[in-house]
């Protein structure tokens, strides 16, 4: 498992690199975007690895703010005596969700104190096909029918972090994702609170899975239960149009930035 972090943590850090690359030279030609601190990760960070460990592995450097997440790390002893919890890569923007308080490691990756790490399985397509990597955050839905009862979806847990993921399943042989067909089931490493591990057991073994990749800075969707009575067929076509809606306002903002 600590070859597969350390491949998904190269990639996270060639992605973080280009996009920091592009807005560069993207800034010589039109206005420049508003730009915040940060440090940038300029050698690849291993689990399990304190504030003494990484000082001359990061560097500090002016990231637009489109791409520094909200807990971003300007001051390495905001994080004093915890630990990488992942492999973190080159080019990477240092966030607060990198670090834990330091606790056991299992397999390269650091167990947070207070947290347990669990498995689930998904399909590719539930499971986001390959854009979970180590590092994301995701929501969990379960779509459940209970003795005769119509069938619902429902929220489960939201933003729970992803420690590692492989393709195969849990008793078979696994790949990382990017070396990965199509086929084959997803198993995401999660890391949850003690009281949540019996809702995810639970919910996997009595319905069917589905994850959503967020944004770290977005808050938690509210559980809510959904059957497909809930919408009429007049609802379903407003709701779609209104989400098209946004997509499109969301869109002209962006050009506008």
């Amino acid at each position: 498992m600590k070859n597969k972090t350390t491949i998904a943590g190269a990639v996270l850090g060639v992605i973080g690199a280009g996009l920091l690359a592009l807005f560069v030279a993207q800034a010589g030609g039109a206005q420049a975007e508003e730009t915040v601190v940060a440090l940038v990760v300029q050698e690849d960070l291993a689990p399990g690895m304190g504030v003494d460990g990484i000082r001359d592995r990061v560097a500090e450097a002016d990231v637009p703010v489109s791409l520094a997440p909200s807990t971003r790390i300007t001051d390495l002893e905001d994080v004093k005596g915890k630990e990488v919890v992942r492999t973190v890569g080159a080019g990477e923007i240092l966030s607060a969700s990198q670090f834990a308080a330091a606790g056991p490691v299992a397999g390269g990756l650091v167990v947070p104190q207070g947290y347990e790490a669990m498995t689930l399985e998904a399909d590719p397509a539930p499971g986001v096909e390959g854009y979970v990597t180590p590092g994301s955050r995701v929501n969990v839905y379960a779509t459940v029918a209970e003795d005769g009862a119509a069938p619902y979806t429902q929220l489960v847990l939201g933003h729970l972090d992803v420690l590692a993921v492989t393709r195969g399943n849990l008793s078979g042989e696994s790949q990382a994702p990017a070396e990965g067909s199509s086929d084959g089931r997803i198993v995401l490493l999660l890391q949850v609170r003690p009281d949540d591990a019996p809702v995810l057991v639970h919910a996997q073994r009595h319905g069917a899975l589905w994850f959503t990749l967020v944004n770290e800075d977005d808050p938690a969707p509210a559980p809510r239960r959904v059957q497909v009575g809930d919408f009429e067929p007049g609802q379903r076509g407003q709701a779609i149009g209104e989400a098209r809606a946004r997509q499109d306002e969301a869109a002209a903002q962006g050009e506008e930035q």
